[in-house]
């Protein structure tokens, strides 16, 4: 379960930093759309430490996507850094 949750957390960010015509068309749909599952499992009796900090991370990529990335959107946070 860490690992998968970590896969999600890495699998967003690089689609947040890749051109969007590069994307798939339901790429975002998808990514989005697991959100309500990985909040489930928020609070569940018996998770573990490290789990509960993957879940954190994962949940944490998408604080920047309450819509698809832009070009425009991609160079500015590049630019940011």
């Amino acid at each position: 379960m860490n690992f998968v949750l970590r896969a999600i957390a890495s699998l967003i960010e690089n689609l947040k930093a890749a051109d969007p015509t590069r994307v798939a068309g339901g790429t975002w749909e998808h990514i989005i759309g697991i959100y309500p599952d990985l909040v489930e499992i928020v609070g569940l009796p018996g998770v573990d430490a490290s789990i509960s900090v993957a879940l954190r991370d994962a949940l944490m990529t998408y604080r920047d996507l309450p819509r698809r990335p832009t070009k425009a959107n991609i160079l500015s946070h590049i630019i940011s850094f």
